[in-house]
């Protein structure tokens, strides 16, 4: 299914809670919620592969520091023997008014020096992060209005692995995956572990 990125809004109260529990914040599936239906979607940014390509537009390059809106998609899966680490971050207020700031100077130009300009590059390559870009500028501009923070994750697919089971050793582990109602049934459910640090929490599956 590939890494992907998913943001949720966070209250400016919740800010710190969130810090200390993301599970709170962090649906099971997030997937789910961005690729349903979109009357029932929740108010969420996702940015499905785009991360990338997005983190190299915002970092350094050319002798240029990183932008400030780098921080909205910072951060990477890590990789280990028998599985993965999701990448969790949670944004104050004001490092969404920050980012959203700097965000919305960022033009279809950009983009198109960046990524449409050499035969290594390709147009659809700038059309694909141009319409992530507007997206995530529509989203931090909202939140910014609103005074909210945010959590975001890059993961594989789900927030958690399909067939979650429990801890062992601080770490989480899969079984196999269930199919038809009742794997449907389990991938609705909160599937993840009681307490989920942020970017610390080791989680095993199978690769795919």
């Amino acid at each position: 299914m590939g890494i992907r990125y998913y943001a949720y809004p966070v209250a400016a109260v919740d800010i710190e809670q969130a810090r200390a529990d993301p599970r709170l914040y962090m649906a099971s599936d997030p997937l789910a919620d961005a690729w349903g239906p979109e009357e029932l979607r929740p108010p969420m940014l996702y940015l499905d592969k785009c991360w990338s390509a997005l983190q190299h537009l915002l970092g350094p390059h050319d002798a240029q520091p990183p932008r400030v809106s780098l921080m909205l998609v910072d951060g990477s899966v890590t990789h280990t023997y028998d599985g993965w680490i999701p990448w969790l971050s949670v944004l104050d207020p004001d490092q969404v008014s920050e980012v959203a700031r700097d965000l919305v100077l960022v033009d279809a130009d950009d983009v198109l020096a960046h990524f449409g300009t050499d035969e290594t590059r390709s147009i659809d390559t700038a059309d694909y992060v141009k319409q992530y870009l507007e997206e995530a500028q529509r989203f931090v501009t909202q939140l910014a209005h609103e005074g909210r923070g945010l959590i975001y994750m890059i993961s594989w697919a789900r927030s958690a692995p399909r067939g979650y089971r429990g801890k062992r050793d601080g770490v989480v582990r899969c079984r196999g995956v269930r199919t038809g109602a009742a794997g449907a049934a389990a991938r609705h459910r909160r599937l993840l572990p009681d307490r989920l640090p942020l970017r610390d929490q080791p989680v095993s599956c199978p690769a795919r």
